[in-house]
């Protein structure tokens, strides 16, 4: 199921992480970061340098086709995953399912 998704990319050993960095990378997020007019949509300040990244740039990195794939999986889809990743049914609801409007 992992294959069939295009998730393996997604899946595999962690490379090593530098926490400051990544500490850093989210401290940083500017109030702009997702207003379309701005000059620092999706960037943010790491290291003395504007650092770019979008929805776009992360599927492109896995590997994945944003248009065939849908943003929110469903609590199916989930169980799914959970099954298959770890051989038993999630016993708690996906949080948006409860959700209102």
């Amino acid at each position: 199921m992992i294959q069939q998704c295009g998730w393996s990319k997604v899946v595999v050993a962690p490379h090593p992480t530098y926490i400051t960095l990544v500490k850093e990378f989210f401290a940083n997020f500017n109030k702009e970061i997702d207003t379309p007019e701005s000059s620092h949509r999706q960037k943010t300040w790491v290291r003395d340098k504007w650092i770019r990244f979008s929805p776009v740039m992360i599927d492109r990195y896995y590997e994945l086709n944003h248009t065939e794939i849908d943003p929110m999986p469903t609590e199916e889809d989930m169980q799914l995953v959970t099954q298959s990743l770890y051989g038993r049914v999630n016993a708690w609801p996906l949080a948006t399912s409860n959700m209102k409007n």
